[in-house]
């Protein structure tokens, strides 16, 4: 597996304990993070993809069960793990009732401590991985359609084409979130192989970061603690058919290096396996990032950049293209009231002319939620939304570069960041500074939001 080490909070009122700890779990393969005082955990919290808690029970501010009870609807999927002083059963079978991982009594011994954190944190992964899955409702075959008549969308739907010609040929689409990258992805596919081949996707931002090699390329059985079954990855199951990797921007360096090698070769290694793996399968990568500029800040690599980007799509924001949003509202108003069961005709002026000025800072994400907004507030004629639609704001307004799509010319927009800047200012405005919940509203994960936030250099709230 590679190199990641796990982030842990050590919440304790006693220094020798957390100088104890921070001196040597890091030798156990943990990157250690230490605090006295609930409020300073709190704010810890905030800053850092934590992924386990120490927590010692009796603390200066608080007691550590009403810490733990406290901070339960923010970081619910973080384990904690209670050191006490004090044995008591009962006390320490409520604490896992509760939801607790486990219960360490003191004195203890670090090398005790590394196992339960790196069993612990196993266990959470494990289930990360069996969820994450669940949230891949998109079926892998089916009809899609790309929905607009601007000139924009029109570029978007020849290259769509042109592309669909050469089927091994590496794709890269770039564009804002929300504007319907995933869609031409899956376009491509469909124009290629129909429903002949499979289509195989993976988030970079969603997966937990022990296991994301294991997801790309599998596992044998024993390759590490909880593997006891042969596990085919991603490359494996794409075949000669489609491997989608949505938000590519985000995948840590060492993995790129393991990507590339595979690109190269058109072979790979199941993690713990010695045997070469061949593939056929089209890689289409996908982000809202600008690849170029992390190139030039040796956040990306530059051979694995020009790998992918063979054949460049950019899809624009809906404001560049707002002749596509009313026939992009009634595809989705006859979706939505398909879904649920309600004889909805179409939209109402009202609500068209609510929406005409907006600029959908969520773009067609946001229009499709709007919509369907009206159709569950509407229960026949024609559709729209009681009361003020609640509108996405831009915090502020960047003019886009002209849409440019070419097979070998870079694709340059200086304007992905400040609209992904805006995105997280606002949800984080909408929800009063509580990261969980604007994460949810931005629909990624909690730690791919503190990424985020880091590398747009946006301030807490």
């Amino acid at each position: 597996m590679s190199g990641v080490k796990n982030m842990i909070l050590v919440l304790d009122d006693d220094p020798m304990v957390r100088d104890l700890l921070c001196e040597d779990l890091p030798s156990h393969g943990f990157e250690v993070f230490a605090c006295a005082t609930s409020k300073a955990a709190r704010q810890l919290l905030e800053e850092k993809p934590i992924d386990a808690i120490l927590l010692d029970y009796n603390l200066s501010d608080t007691t550590g069960a009403d810490f733990f009870r406290s901070i339960q609807n923010v970081v619910m999927n973080i384990p904690v793990i209670f050191i006490t002083n004090f044995p008591n059963v009962e006390q320490a079978v409520n604490l896992m009732k509760e939801g607790a991982a486990d219960y360490i009594l003191k004195p203890f011994s670090v090398p005790d401590v590394a196992g339960r954190l790196r069993r612990t944190i196993e266990i959470r992964s494990l289930r990360a991985e069996v969820n994450y899955h669940r949230r891949r409702q998109l079926p892998a075959t089916g009809k899609y359609e790309w929905v607009g008549a601007s000139q924009a969308a029109d570029v978007v739907k020849r290259s769509i084409m042109e592309v669909a010609r050469a089927p091994t040929t590496p794709v890269l689409i770039t564009g804002e979130t929300g504007v319907g990258k995933e869609v031409v992805a899956r376009l491509i596919h469909q124009k290629t192989h129909g429903d002949e081949q499979p289509f195989v996707e993976v988030d970079c931002t969603t997966i937990p970061k022990p296991l994301f090699e294991s997801e790309l390329f599998g596992h044998e059985r024993g390759a590490f603690t909880g593997a006891d079954r042969i596990k085919e990855g991603i490359f494996e199951l794409g075949k000669s058919g489609t491997i989608f990797l949505d938000e590519m921007g985000d995948m840590d360096l060492e993995l790129q290096s393991r990507l590339l090698r595979a690109l190269e070769t058109h072979q790979f290694r199941r993690v713990g396996g010695t045997r070469p793996i061949s593939f056929g399968a089209r890689v289409v990568a996908a982000t809202n990032r600008d690849l170029q500029r992390l190139v030039e800040q040796k956040e990306f690599r530059a051979d694995l950049y020009y790998r992918l980007a063979v054949y460049q799509i950019h899809v624009p924001p809906l404001r560049e293209r707002r002749a596509d949003i009313p026939a992009l509202a009634e595809y989705f108003l006859r979706e939505a009231a398909a879904q649920h069961g309600k004889s909805i005709d179409h939209l109402s002026k009202n609500f068209l002319q609510k929406i005409e000025p907006h600029d959908f800072p969520g773009n067609v994400r946001e229009l499709r939620n709007l919509v369907e907004q009206a159709v569950l507030q509407t229960d026949s004629g024609e559709a729209d939304i009681h009361g003020n639609l609640r509108l996405s704001r831009r915090a502020d307004m960047v003019e886009s570069a002209p849409v440019r799509i070419s097979k070998t010319e870079t694709t340059h927009s200086t304007t992905l960041s400040a609209n992904e800047r805006s995105l997280i200012e606002t949800a984080l405005q909408d929800n009063h500074g509580n990261k969980s919940a604007a994460a949810r509203q931005l629909g990624i994960s909690r730690p791919a939001l503190l990424r985020k936030m880091a590398r747009l250099k946006v301030e807490s709230l």
